[in-house]
């Protein structure tokens, strides 16, 4: 849910996108004015270092499949904002 999560926060918030491996495992999350915005960080059972992340374009991250459940959470965002 990380990228679906931070492509909802890059929709209301803009600011950058992010990406870092954790465990080898991709994890992607927001910058906003300089501040890191991680709202699926515990997903992992450790603190997560994000030193050496890379800023990404949110074409990157738009499988089909990740579009497909990004439509979803997105509508049903924007029924209770």
């Amino acid at each position: 849910m990380c990228a679906i999560t931070s492509l909802i926060v890059n929709d209301y918030f803009k600011g950058d996108m992010a990406k870092i491996k954790v465990d080898r495992i991709s994890h992607y999350f927001n910058i906003i004015n300089d501040s890191i915005v991680d709202l699926t960080a515990s997903q992992f059972n450790k603190k997560i270092d994000y030193k050496d992340y890379k800023i990404i374009n949110r074409e990157d991250i738009l499988t089909e499949d990740t579009n497909n459940r990004y439509k979803k959470l997105k509508e049903k965002v924007s029924k209770v904002i």
